[in-house]
């Protein structure tokens, strides 16, 4: 090339090929005739007024059943409500409808109107921050957590245990404005019970037996960063009233102190509960779960990852991305270097 020629402008990235999703969702009807539409994100009915479709009826549970699109048909799934979900005669805890059909929650009948397949639109993405994921629900993901990563918002993340949720919360961390401030982690499910609130929220030296010294708490430590509560649904019943109005209040107060500190948190939350089940059952609080799975109204607020089986295919693709990276940088030895050492972290 002649020196004297302009610098020649980098070439776009490979756009990723188009994948198809196609599932048959619907509407479903109450009896005052109000509509709403099902899709790939659950629809929760439910007493409770924050529900995406609320029922004022004594006999329906806080949660009672919910309704997604899938290619088979409309999926309904009773939520462990205590007066179940009925089809005519038949109490069913999980079916897929494929035709109108009419169900029973306590004593509301609702109407379920399948449509046409129609194509989801999963966008292009197939990574997000280390994150790779070839599949059409992982894009689809993907897309949602890079829309909503610049937001101060809340996200609970769902998926069974090992599929990656510490690693979505890493990555939507990476991707906000708060890159570079803490980083708290909290396992609920290995808070000890008696010490749980003074782990969130800190305590005062002298305020119980061994409290040698002022301490904070995750919340605290989290200040201006994101505070990550894996495994919300573990939370002790006592304390989620005590975090909802540190949430909400933006403030916390030490263990025998009587004084409130100012907090500016981001909260990202995962579970492998059917948090449903728990509110249902009365070991969780929905006003908790509504506040903290604000994700996004359509989606009941949730990052659903998917199971194990698909994740491994995940997996694979993720190896195989990896590959084309050894490929790029085999002439790098520092570069192969940093690539072996993710291919173990990996395993």
């Amino acid at each position: 090339m002649d020196p004297k020629d302009p610098p020649s402008k980098p070439a776009d990235p490979t756009r990723t090929r188009t994948l198809h999703w196609f599932v048959q969702g619907g509407a479903l009807t109450t009896a005052d005739g109000t509509s709403y539409t099902i899709d790939v994100d659950p629809i929760a009915v439910g007493r409770d007024p924050n529900a995406s479709v609320p029922v004022s009826d004594p006999e329906v549970s806080a949660m009672h059943c919910e309704l997604r699109a899938m290619s088979e048909g409309v999926l309904l799934r009773d939520l462990g409500s205590t007066n179940g979900t009925f089809i005519g005669v038949l109490r069913v805890n999980e079916c897929v409808i494929t035709q109108p059909t009419d169900i029973t929650v306590g004593t509301t009948r609702l109407h379920i109107e399948p449509a046409t397949k129609k194509r989801v639109d999963v966008g292009f993405t197939d990574r997000f921050g280390g994150l790779v994921g070839a599949s059409p629900k992982m894009r689809r993901v993907f897309s949602i957590l890079e829309r909503v990563a610049p937001t101060p918002i809340s996200v609970l993340i769902v998926g069974e245990t090992g599929t990656g949720k510490e690693g979505v919360a890493k990555a939507l961390h990476e991707a906000s404005p708060r890159k570079g401030k803490p980083f708290v982690v909290v396992d609920c499910g290995s808070i000890p019970e008696t010490l749980a609130e003074s782990l969130l929220f800190g305590h005062e030296k002298g305020s119980f037996t061994g409290a040698n010294e002022r301490r904070k708490g995750a919340l605290e430590e989290a200040n201006g960063g994101t505070l990550f509560l894996d495994e919300l649904g573990e939370l002790p019943i006592d304390l989620q009233p005590k975090l909802l109005r540190a949430l909400s209040e933006k403030q916390v107060k030490r263990v025998g102190s009587s004084t409130f500190e100012p907090i500016d948190v981001r909260v990202l939350a995962a579970t492998r509960r059917d948090l449903g089940a728990e509110m249902n059952a009365g070991r969780f609080r929905s006003d908790l779960f509504f506040r903290i799975a604000r994700l996004d109204p359509a989606a009941n607020g949730r990052a659903r990852l998917a199971g194990q089986r698909a994740r491994a295919r995940e997996r694979r693709e993720r190896r195989r991305y990896l590959g084309r990276d050894a490929g790029r940088h085999r002439r790098r030895p520092h570069a192969r270097a940093r690539l072996d050492a993710r291919r173990r972290r990996e395993g």
